[in-house]
């Protein structure tokens, strides 16, 4: 049951869970004070994950236009000038 509950948080915290891995973690949260504990902290570090990768965003994007830039800038300085005869 264990490792059956591990893949039911985790499709309940990435959003691809069913109605039935809901009744399955509600029915685990009720067994036991333990079980809702540890789905507090393994939220609150999904959270945190989530949280993290959403703010690195802006950062990769802004890395990758620089990218972008440099490589047209490199284009255009070593392609020959166009000459006029």
């Amino acid at each position: 049951m264990e490792n059956n509950i591990d893949h039911i948080i985790t499709r309940i915290l990435s959003g691809n869970s069913s109605s039935d891995d809901f009744l399955s973690l509600s029915e685990w949260l009720n067994a036991d004070e333990k079980n809702k504990k540890e789905f507090r902290l393994l939220k609150s570090y999904w959270d945190a994950e989530v949280s993290f990768s959403h703010s690195l965003q802006p950062n990769i994007s802004l890395d990758n236009l620089r990218k972008k830039i440099e490589e047209q800038s490199r284009q255009t300085t070593s392609s020959p000038a166009s000459s006029k005869g």
